[in-house]
């Protein structure tokens, strides 16, 4: 986080004139904390904000040790306290740890919830709850919560009984979705009700513990400076939001991916492999993503929609409250990128966050992760495809930036590229036609934005690099399998063409050479399978004109390179030369 945010943050807590406390001070202040909360007149209103003020201070600037966490938290969880609801949000939000939260805090703090004679008032613990939200990248482990499961899910039905139709309690069942009858869900939101409560606190406590625990590293290596630094599978503190492969749940007879060393020992233990109690972990650990894609089932993928949808949009959520791109929502994404590429679709609630993203998208943040996602689009009609995405890409992108063009280009590239394997292998004889036209179009679109950049950069020193980007866009389309008859012949625009040809570069000229090559050899193909196959016999032949002009091509780079007349236009001499469209 920027330093000018940190101090933003710190001065919220600072008071002018207030004499900063050091650790020393931390248990005496936190004792008279305790008396100023249970007894009405120990001390004057003006004591308890000073009080209050000196503790905030030094939490959000050094972080809590274990012992005064707790102590604080003990306060905080007291049935009845002289403090205003104020007061009680910044104690709760000084509640900073400066290490990993033990078990026993989360155990306490759980155990303070509810009903009952002796539990703070409800208000304070929706605040301590939102807080335990907030903290989970900083728990010591997680199996507590495992253990904890059945208290938390009869909290949850106790709510549920009573506020029913409360947003918070649907985003909790949200979270238990997989177990719990989807009829109750029906009509909520798929994203997660629970916002991130302070984005800024959170990413100061990770610059705490950040700190922390470099501090420790720097210590434990300068008494032995052979030890090993100390790192955890599961860094959810840092930068990452996937956990680590855990199985909690294996019986004696089953086997765990742990155990799992490679492919082989995978396939022979396939039928008795425990599922991982994390299913997020697939985005990670390659074995793991191989099970799924083995012995998937809709539960699986379900349980990883639900948690994936969770990840994403509280990660957003507190993106957007920082204003400045997450580090850690980058890499989650180009995890779920690498686990779509295998994949090859996007899951409903990656699909569900793209749409979302894109209405405030600024086309910087996480360009390569999100044009990445996008090209696993599901293929439907160019309207439905350019209202939902392509007109949003092409407002960010089409300018005379040529990393902004050529990032634009190389995404449809690989959106083509995924057509292709799409279709490639599909038979959808029920639409052949529908998507024949679908694909044609879309290529057609494409070709017009390679030529627009083309044409408006053309001033630009590095407009070869557009033309390379353009060219391969080019390469994918003509390697297509016309025995699929979703497929139609489309070549370069007049202006990718000749602009390849006139640029001066032996590369472009050289590719585009190869690739109208190609598109020589495919007409030649298509009637041939014309001939064998009543499938794409039916679509009739290319129109004689469209042959004619891309034959224009041919010979035109005939006389520019070998006959020197390119822009002579004879049909007398040249049958089909196009002068290289140069006006008579």
């Amino acid at each position: 986080m920027a330093s000018s945010q940190l101090a933003t943050f710190a001065s919220r807590t600072d008071v002018a004139g207030s004499r900063q406390i050091n650790v020393d001070d931390l248990a005496r202040k936190l004792d008279q904390l305790s008396e100023a909360a249970t007894l009405k007149n120990a001390f004057t209103k003006e004591d308890i904000e000073h009080l209050v003020d000196q503790l905030s201070s030094y939490a959000n600037i050094n972080g809590l040790p274990h012992d005064h966490l707790e102590s604080l938290l003990r306060i905080l969880t007291l049935k009845k306290t002289y403090f205003d609801s104020p007061k009680t949000r910044v104690l709760v939000k000084a509640l900073v740890p400066q290490g990993k939260i033990q078990p026993s805090t989360v155990i306490y703090l759980l155990g303070a919830l509810g009903e009952g004679e002796h539990k703070a008032e409800y208000a304070t613990q929706g605040l301590l709850l939102r807080w335990l939200v907030m903290s989970y990248d900083f728990l010591e482990g997680y199996s507590v919560l495992q253990q904890m499961y059945s208290v938390i899910f009869n909290f949850l039905m106790k709510l549920y009984e009573d506020h029913s139709d409360e947003q918070g309690v649907a985003g909790l069942l949200q979270v238990y979705q997989s177990f719990y009858p989807d009829v109750i869900l029906r009509g909520s939101r798929r994203r997660s009700a629970f916002k991130i409560w302070d984005p800024v606190w959170l990413q100061n406590a990770h610059l705490i513990q950040s700190r922390h625990e470099a501090a420790l590293d720097s210590e434990n290596i300068a008494h032995d400076p052979h030890r090993r630094r100390n790192t955890r599978m599961l860094s959810k503190s840092g930068k990452g939001i996937v956990p680590a492969l855990h199985t909690f749940e294996a019986s004696e007879t089953s086997v765990t991916l742990e155990e799992v060393e490679n492919i082989r020992a995978l396939v022979d233990n396939l039928q008795k492999l425990e599922l991982p109690s994390q299913v997020g972990a697939v985005f990670q650990d390659d074995m793991f993503r191989n099970f799924v894609l083995l012995k998937g089932s809709e539960d699986i993928v379900s349980r990883l929609d639900n948690w994936t949808s969770a990840a994403l949009f509280e990660e957003l959520d507190t993106e957007q409250g920082s204003r400045q791109p997450s580090v850690r929502l980058d890499t989650f994404l180009h995890h779920v990128w690498d686990y779509t590429s295998m994949r090859k679709t996007l899951l409903p609630s990656v699909r569900d966050f793209l749409r979302e993203y894109l209405l405030t998208w600024n086309g910087k943040w996480h360009r390569s992760a999100i044009l990445g996602l996008l090209s696993f689009v599901q293929f439907s009609h160019l309207k439905d495809l350019k209202e939902g995405y392509f007109q949003k890409l092409e407002a960010l992108l089409m300018n005379d930036s040529t990393e902004d063009v050529t990032a634009l280009i190389r995404f449809h590239t690989a959106y083509m590229r995924n057509i292709v394997i799409q279709f490639s292998s599909t038979q959808a004889q029920t639409q052949e036609v529908d998507i024949r036209i679908a694909v044609k179009e879309y290529i057609v679109y494409v070709d017009r934005i390679n030529s627009q950049a083309v044409i408006n950069l053309q001033s630009k020193s590095d407009l070869t690099s557009i033309l390379h980007t353009a060219l391969e866009f080019y390469d994918v389309v003509v390697h297509v399998p016309h025995e699929q008859p979703v497929f139609d012949i489309v070549y370069p625009s007049d202006a990718i063409v000749y602009s390849s040809v006139f640029q001066g570069d032996a590369v472009s000229f050289s590719v585009l050479c190869g690739i109208l090559a190609a598109y020589k050899q495919s007409f030649l193909e298509l009637t041939e399978l014309r001939a064998k196959d009543s499938r794409i016999a039916k679509y009739g032949e290319p129109d004689r004109a469209y042959v004619d002009h891309f034959n224009g091509f041919l010979m035109d780079i005939s006389n520019f390179f070998w006959r020197f007349r390119c822009f002579c236009r004879d049909p007398a001499k040249d049958t089909n030369a196009l002068g290289c469209l140069m006006r008579e």
